[in-house]
């Protein structure tokens, strides 16, 4: 599978930015200790799963889904950090 220049550059830009935001967020729970940074840490962790497993699929594996739901797992990472930022919005 051959990409282009364009998704040679994008997609491990978008793994390094979410590792990025994965970071700050981890740090900022351990400063904070709250319930609503946990969330966002988890919501970052799902966004930096979905970046990897959509550049590993670009670069080596073409398209998989998962046998139980027959969903790309990369829709279950998004979900997982739809539920997780929806969550830390609503943290009292």
């Amino acid at each position: 599978m051959s990409l282009t220049i364009g998704e040679e550059l994008i997609h491990p830009l978008l793994v390094m930015l979410s590792l990025i935001v994965l970071a700050i967020s981890g740090v900022a729970y351990y400063r904070r200790k709250s319930p609503r940074y946990l969330l966002l840490f988890f919501a970052f962790v799902f966004l930096f799963a979905s970046q990897v497993v959509t550049y590993a699929q670009e670069l080596y594996v073409g398209s998989i889904d998962l046998q139980i739901l027959g969903l790309h797992p990369a829709h279950v990472f998004d979900l997982g950090a739809l539920f997780s930022f929806a969550g830390a919005l609503l943290e009292n």
